[in-house]
């Protein structure tokens, strides 16, 4: 039986992949790789779209005919039917791992919370926090080498808006009990602390594992065109966090700050 299914939300680049790595390692727990199943087959009005990019996403694990969907309706199916279709077959597979707990992660999830609460029971939200000086200047360097992999570079105006609109989606929900925050500068100074507090918001106990074990799991939720990712590979350190005064000009620097939000997380933790 089915305990808990996780979402790992958060603006792209904010640490989710590492994350997902590490909850993934943990015994009880099944993670799948980025999947996008929500984020390419929703409109805003209910409907779902063609299932091509899903299809590209989920082959590694699942395919569409797995889950009781003909390709050639598919784009008529109701957004219910769709979802609980994917979450059967998530089930399914983490069942036959022997493991009671799945977790998916896909950033821009976190624009559809509302749709997966109401169409995916015991759902639990997991979001990472990370600077948005870092999350940025990130995005902008990520965005300009792999342009092809992100659909074109994006600008630092872009990049800025992304973190400010995704900050502020995160906030939204911290008043909901199903819903847990990370914050990346904690996750790389006090492991531990921070894993151990993401355990207990799911209810199980934390593994020494998930320490240990997390470079095996991102290794096997890493894609092949995700070159960008491979430092989650190497050991936790806020070494990671440098790109904002490594990548960008004090020009820049100080635009960014300018023009970033100016959000008070201290209370998540």
């Amino acid at each position: 039986m089915i305990q808990s299914r996780i979402f790992v939300v958060g603006c792209p680049r904010s640490g989710t992949t590492l994350l997902q790595s590490l909850i993934g390692a943990h015994p009880s727990v099944f993670a799948f790789p980025e999947t996008h199943f929500l984020f390419p087959i929703i409109r805003k009005w209910g409907f779902t779209l063609p299932f091509v990019r899903s299809r590209r996403h989920l082959k590694s694990f699942v395919q569409l005919e797995q889950v009781g969907i003909d390709p050639k309706v598919a784009k008529w199916m109701s957004v219910k039917d769709y979802v609980q279709a994917f979450i059967q077959a998530f089930d399914e597979i983490t069942l036959q791992q022997d493991r009671a707990i799945w977790s998916e992660k896909t950033p821009r999830h976190l624009l559809y919370i509302d749709t997966i609460e109401r169409n995916v029971a015991a759902a639990k939200f997991i979001h990472i926090i990370r600077d948005g000086r870092d999350v940025v200047a990130s995005l902008f360097k990520v965005t300009s080498e792999h342009p092809k992999e992100w659909g074109g570079a994006r600008t630092l105006d872009q990049c800025i808006a992304m973190w400010n609109g995704d900050i502020s989606l995160s906030l939204r929900h911290k008043v909901k009990p199903n819903h847990h925050y990370v914050l990346y500068s904690d996750l790389v100074a006090k492991p531990i602390d921070t894993l151990s507090s993401v355990c207990e918001s799911i209810r199980i106990k934390y593994s020494e594992k998930m320490l240990a074990n997390y470079p095996m799991v991102a290794e096997r939720l890493i894609g092949s065109n995700e070159s960008w990712k491979i430092e989650t590979l190497s050991s936790i350190s806020p070494s990671h966090s440098r790109n904002f005064l490594t990548y960008l000009t004090q020009d820049q620097q100080d635009y960014v700050c300018r023009r970033l939000k100016n959000h008070d997380t201290s209370s998540l933790t």
